[in-house]
């Protein structure tokens, strides 16, 4: 990325923003994290499952205490489900603030679009009558509209 483009990004998407920036630098660490935890769950998942017959260990050992603590019968196929329950909801928090993040980008790109065209339109408007006649209606509705592809 060139040092124009990062400016250009900086005067116009970064500092305009910063609170819709910061939620979405945020929802995307969340999400990061939330994926690294639910993936992060397998290794104790693939404990409890490769080896049954042997003690739990870490997190599994967390997940059958709490079992135990909430009065569930404890054996090695709750633990399992018990955790693949966990990773379940982890992803779909994950996916929903993958969501979010998105709908956010989107919400700071059609305001920064419809911005940009009415400062566009209000340069036409205000614009000297030989500068603005020097073009033809349809490449100034063109450069109006389709402002990303002109500039």
């Amino acid at each position: 990325m060139s040092a124009s483009t990062r400016g250009f990004y900086w005067r116009h998407i970064v500092r305009p923003y910063p609170r819709e920036i910061s939620l979405i630098l945020g929802l995307m660490l969340g999400g990061a994290a939330l994926d690294m935890v639910a993936v992060g769950l397998t290794v104790p998942l693939f404990d409890a499952l490769m080896r049954p017959d042997q003690p739990l260990r870490g997190i599994a050992l967390a997940v059958s205490a709490r079992l135990d603590a909430w009065g569930w019968p404890y054996d090695g196929r709750a633990v399992v489900f018990a955790l693949l329950g966990c990773a379940a909801i982890l992803f779909i928090a994950q996916s929903a603030l993958l969501f979010l993040d998105q709908l956010a980008t989107n919400v700071i790109a059609v305001r920064l679009r419809r911005e940009l065209k009415c400062r566009l339109f209000e340069r036409f408007l205000r614009g000297e009558y030989e500068a603005v006649t020097a073009y033809p209606r349809g490449t100034v509705v063109h450069h109006v509209n389709d402002p990303a592809m002109d500039l």
